[in-house]
């Protein structure tokens, strides 16, 4: 359970995720080994899980992994 406003921790969320991003020879695109999902997918699996109102707010961590180069399919 998340406590406090969504936008509070997404920022958390996106500042660590941007910080990590930006490593150099950091892989975007690992597969799960018991999903079979990547970093992408895992994030887009968590936004569908939130409510309408976070959407926007939470999209952020996609497009982070996006304009790392995370392959979208």
């Amino acid at each position: 359970m998340i406590d406090g406003p969504a936008d509070t921790w997404l920022a958390c969320v996106d500042e660590v995720l941007d910080m990590l991003l930006d490593q150099e020879g950091l892989e975007v695109d690992p597969i799960d080994r018991m999903e079979s999902d990547t970093p992408l997918h895992k994030a887009v699996r968590f936004i569908n899980g939130l409510s309408q109102e976070e959407w926007e707010s939470a999209a952020s961590i996609a497009d982070l992994l996006l304009d790392a180069g995370a392959d979208p399919r």
